[in-house]
């Protein structure tokens, strides 16, 4: 499984694990959701879990389960800094919806 983080992504995320001191184990964490516009979630976890697939992007540990895996591969995250819609946003090729969506 490869996860991808643009350069503004994984500024933000560092931000984060920053902010609230967590240590060199932390890592983002894709979850699973529905169709579409939730599809997908962010969170961040203190470690990777032991049945977890992880992948390592500009510099960040991405983590999801096992059956996630396949179904996130090729993902691109990044983030949205304008005014109005601010956040993450997962470009997942995957997505039958063909929904752009914001984390």
């Amino acid at each position: 499984m490869m996860i991808f983080l643009t350069d503004r992504a994984a500024e933000k995320i560092r931000g984060l694990f920053e902010r609230h001191q967590l240590s060199d184990e932390a890592c983002l964490r894709v979850l699973r959701g529905g169709c579409g516009c939730a599809g997908y979630s962010l969170g961040v976890a203190p470690a990777p879990d032991a049945n977890d697939e992880v992948c390592e992007s500009n510099g960040i540990r991405i983590a999801c389960d096992r059956e996630l895996a396949a179904k996130v591969d090729g993902t691109e995250i990044d983030f949205d800094g304008k005014l109005l819609g601010k956040g993450f946003v997962i470009h997942n090729p995957h997505d039958p919806c063909g929904c752009e969506c914001r984390a």
